[in-house]
This record gives structure tokens, sequence and C-alpha cells, in this order.
């Protein structure tokens, strides 16, 4: 019974890995020689010996690595075939190094590390535009900057508030206001969020000082109460480019594409 496909799938399934062998590797030449001399003798060679011989090949060939850089060479990503990576990057104050394992799909590269999880449960963004708001807009997302829909307490009342589909909910103050839940022409005290089971506080007395918001964006650690968190960044990948879009300006500029070397 065949496990594995038939002969002749085996050997179309070799021919093909032969024809494309990395060009980058250190043991090229050896490689392209055993490829030629696979593919000339492939009716008269025995398929085990062929299959052990590419099996020798992928050992000595093992994570080998595509690399990329910005233009100034501040921001090095490598890409090992065994589906791992490496990116060195630039910070205000230092070099960082990351490493974990990559997915590329389409023109879609995903880089996942695992991180010791000492992440803050909430951050928050405050925006203050007018003086004397009317409304509040809220947005919620989880590390992975997907929109999510936790449930909104607010200065420990009962009632709750739920989102839209893109984790959206628009408060208006007057009505907060008619429901007892603010203290006329008060802000907002504290905010309470239940997500996937896990709450979330968040305190605003660090902002009494501030204008009423108008907009405050919430990003939620969806791994709180967990010992490890799994990160990942995503970007567009084409034409041997890799399109950076989380990088802060102040460390690399304009420098956000990394080009194949």
């Amino acid at each position: 019974m065949e496990r594995c496909g038939s002969n002749d799938e085996r050997i179309a399934a070799l021919i093909w890995f032969m024809r494309n062998l990395s060009t980058e590797s250190p043991h090229t030449s050896w490689q392209k020689y055993i490829s030629k001399v696979l593919l000339n003798k492939i009716n008269s060679i025995n398929v085990k010996y062929y299959i052990s011989l590419l099996c020798l090949i992928l050992i000595c060939s093992c994570a080998q690595k595509t690399s990329f850089e910005n233009i100034k060479g501040t921001c090095k990503l490598y890409l090992y075939s065994d589906s791992t990576y490496k990116f060195t990057f630039p910070t205000f104050f230092e070099k960082k190094t990351e490493a974990g394992k990559f997915k590329l799909m389409n023109n879609n590269l995903t880089l996942i590390r695992k991180k010791l999880n000492d992440i803050d449960s909430v951050d928050i963004s405050y925006t203050c535009w007018k003086d004397n708001p009317d409304s509040l807009l809220i947005t919620f997302s989880d590390l992975y900057k997907n929109a999510i829909n936790p449930k909104l307490f607010i200065n420990y009342s009962k009632t709750y508030f739920t989102t839209d589909t893109f984790g959206h909910i628009e408060l208006s103050y007057k009505d907060l206001e008619r429901k007892s839940i603010i203290e006329p022409n008060e802000k907002i005290k504290s905010f309470r969020m239940v997500y996937n089971g896990k709450n979330y506080l968040q305190n605003m007395f660090y902002y009494k000082d501030s204008r009423k918001p108008d907009r405050l964006d919430f990003r939620l650690n969806q791994f709180i109460g967990e010992k490890y968190a799994m990160l990942k960044r995503e970007y567009l990948m084409r034409n041997d480019t890799i399109y950076l879009n989380d990088m802060e300006r102040k460390s690399i500029g304009s420098d956000d594409k990394l080009f194949k070397r």
C-alpha cells in the first residue's frame, strides 16, 4: 500500500525541490552538482537512494536565511528557512532585537513572538478637542489592534454599555448625568471593562485636571493573568519589499521600508 504517494509523485516533488534550491545557500555549488546528477539519472536511480541524498541536503542546508534592511541599515530582519526570524531595530534609547516565528501568506508577513507578560492591562489614549464636549467616543482594541466588544461600566454604576461591531461606543454626557452615572458638569472618574471573563479597571485620577475628553481609545491586554503574552507584528510584503507600520518616526524617520539583500 502506498503511504506517501506513488514513486512518480515522489520524484516529481523532489525534482521541483532540486530546481528551486536557494541561491543564497553557502552549499550552492555542490547542491547544483547533486541536482544536475539526480536530474540526469532520474530514470535509473533508486528512489530510496534519491530520498537519502535529499535528506542529506536538507540537513546541511537547514536554517538558511533571507535578509532585509532599510536604506540606512538601522532595521535588519532575517527570515530563516525553519520559519523563525530575528529582527533588530532602533528605539529612542537603544537598539533592540527580538526573535520568534513568522508566517507568510499572500502579501502578508506576520511576526509572532513570546514575551514575558509585563504589559499593562489597559493602555489609554486621551483626546480633547473642545472645551465642553456634548459626547464621548470610546473605542476598544486588543494588543493585536483588533476591534473587541467588552461590556463597559462607568463610575461603579451597575448599568453597562456595549459596543458596535467596530468596538465603538458613543455616549452623551447629558444622558450620563440624567441616569445619575456622573454628576452634572463632572468628568468620569473610573471605567471597568469586562472582556472574555476578565476585568479591566481604569482610574481616571491622572486626568483630573484635564478637560473632558471627546474621545478615549482603550487597548486591553488579552493575556492578563498569564505568564506570557504572544505578540505579533503584521506587515505588507510586496516584490521583496517589507513595509513597516509600527516603528517610531523619531527612531527611523521615513526610512520605513525593508529591501531584500
